[in-house]
């Protein structure tokens, strides 16, 4: 009887522990069985699955929660959804805030499927038992029964020395093709503006030589803000310790707040550095807002500074904004209140006191609603102070946009709206405030400030509209136009049109 001698098949690609780890759907030499990467075990078929080599989506492998504690976390089937769902949520946070501030984000059911899987709840659970993240609910306005939910990520992702984390592709080839189809469905849906201001972005470049440089200077005109900022006898006792308390250790509180703008810096590269066109155009973050119906984009929240490195086309941009925005606005607003379609606007009247001071303002070509309100406070010395002005300004805001039932550091509220605004009008406000116009703000006392965004959305629209006819590429910034510099005569004159055509000469002016 003669030995049979057995030689490996050709075409497969065996292992044997010789060899170190296993590559996925390798066979082994002995059981026949295949490598199975992505559960990590030995399977008795092949994966249907592909392991990338490249991946077309980045995720995040963060220090403070790296992928490979992630993995024993949560296992192998999951960890990469987990990675991929913080990735999504850290970009988020940079997309709907400013740079130094990450408030709780909106994730929808369909949402936590398409990123989690049918197993969202445990994990959430988990990361949120683990101090990972942090979990808001709300009850749905139209439907209490039902809520809406909120994350945000701990601030120990964006705080640390040296590099925070590294990008890593996606292994697993059928999550990436679902993540890839959502990002590819997101870009699609996007018509008329929002199309354009893809398209502006698809053009448009940040390059900072050097951000250490930069956010030093930053960092340096927030303390004179802040200094000014505690000398306003208008100043919110919220808003003083917040001050305070950032000054306790200041060399700790400037290196974070650095590291925070070089962190935001590292986002927008990151977006601009997607090889993926999908991906990026995903990580636009391009969203209208259900409040005041304002178009925000990545660069929307932004330090101002960064803003003057924008090119568009490789070309400078400037901005073409509106003179005191919010006042102007208000003025527009009242004028045309008993215009406006809903009925129940007719059961507040705004007195004719404060439509008296704004036509006066109107008409004058020196003085402007802060420059009125330094002069009635402060007197005439006052009127071209910069820093008066920024108090007024602020004033503007707590007084007339706030809560009007909310004390104002001492002082009585309701005197000094009527010495500014005439006879009414602190009742106007807070009648304004308990009416539910059916505006679905999740407070009434925030009627005011909804209805003057949408007053300015409106009108901004009207002026993007032109310039898509023209051809012209912007970017909205809430009350104003990033555009390139050769553009700039088109588009004050695009705003011009709009100022005409709504009978709003003297109300609304560009600077």
């Amino acid at each position: 009887m003669s030995n049979r001698v057995y030689s490996d098949r050709e075409g497969v690609d065996w292992y044997d522990e010789s060899m170190g780890m296993p590559k996925h759907d390798q066979m082994h030499r002995v059981t026949k069985k295949y490598y199975n990467e992505i559960k990590g075990e030995w399977c008795s078929k092949k994966s249907r699955k592909r392991i990338l080599e490249e991946s077309r989506v980045v995720l995040f492998d963060f220090n403070y929660y790296p992928l490979s504690e992630i993995k024993k976390d949560f296992g192998v089937l999951d960890h990469e959804k987990v990675a991929m769902f913080i990735t999504k949520l850290y970009m988020m946070h940079y997309g709907g805030y400013k740079a130094e501030d990450w408030g709780f984000v909106y994730w929808s059911y369909d949402d936590l499927v398409l990123y989690l899987g049918v197993r969202w709840v445990d994990i959430l659970e988990k990361l949120i038992d683990d101090g990972r993240i942090d979990y808001l609910e709300k009850p749905m306005r139209r439907d209490p029964s039902k809520v809406t939910r909120y994350f945000k990520l701990n601030k120990a992702f964006r705080i640390g020395e040296g590099v925070l984390y590294v990008e890593v592709g996606i292994k697993d080839s059928a999550y990436e093709n679902r993540i890839l189809g959502f990002m590819k469905r997101l870009s699609g849906a996007r018509v008329e503006i929002d199309k354009v201001i893809e398209n502006t972005l698809d053009k448009t470049s940040l390059i900072i030589e050097d951000i250490d440089k930069v956010n030093e200077f930053i960092w340096n005109a927030k303390q004179v803000e802040d200094d000014q900022a505690l000398l306003n006898e208008y100043i919110s006792k919220r808003n003083i310790k917040k001050i305070q308390k950032r000054r306790v250790d200041l060399a700790r509180s400037k290196n974070e707040y650095k590291g925070i703008l070089r962190c935001y810096y590292e986002y927008l590269c990151t977006v601009q550095a997607c090889k993926n066109i999908a991906e990026r155009r995903a990580l636009y973050a391009i969203n209208k807002d259900a409040f005041g119906y304002r178009i925000s984009h990545m660069y929307s929240n932004a330090p101002k500074l960064f803003r003057k490195f924008l090119k568009i086309e490789d070309e400078r941009v400037v901005e073409v904004d509106i003179k005191s925005s919010q006042p102007s606005f208000l003025h527009a607003l009242i004028d045309r209140w008993f215009d406006l379609d809903r009925s129940k606007r007719f059961e507040v009247v705004p007195p004719s006191g404060f439509l008296d001071s704004m036509e006066m303002l109107a008409g004058s070509k020196k003085l402007d609603l802060y420059k009125y309100m330094a002069v009635k406070l402060k007197g005439l010395k006052k009127i071209g102070d910069p820093a008066t002005r920024a108090e007024m300004k602020n004033l503007f805001y707590a007084i007339v946009l706030g809560n009007p039932l909310h004390k104002l550091k001492g002082k009585n509220k309701k005197d000094l709206i009527e010495r500014l605004f005439g006879y009414g009008f602190y009742d106007f406000l807070v009648e304004l405030a308990n009416i539910d116009f059916g505006l679905d703000v999740d407070r009434k006392d925030k009627n005011l400030v909804a209805l003057l965004q949408r007053e300015e959305s409106s009108f901004l629209n009207s002026v993007m509209q032109k310039l898509i006819e023209k051809h012209i590429l912007f970017l909205p910034l809430y009350d104003s136009l990033i555009v390139k510099i050769s553009d700039a005569s088109t588009v004050r004159a695009a705003f011009m049109a709009t100022i005409e055509e709504k009978g709003l000469f003297g109300i609304i002016r560009i600077k």
